[in-house]
């Protein structure tokens, strides 16, 4: 799954927008706590196709 963070970095005002993949919510939790950021969301990405 695709997974996207918005965060900030710890001394600054700067927003950041993150992708990555995981395998699931729990692992994308733990990824987003190893970074040294202030998550602010964390949101699956759903493709859709065009019709």
């Amino acid at each position: 799954m695709r997974w996207r963070i918005l965060c900030q970095e710890l001394f600054a005002a700067q927003e950041i927008t993150l992708d990555f993949s995981a395998p699931n919510k729990t692992a994308a939790i733990e990824y987003a706590l190893k970074l040294d950021v202030y998550v602010i969301t964390l949101k699956q990405l759903i493709r859709v196709k065009p019709c």
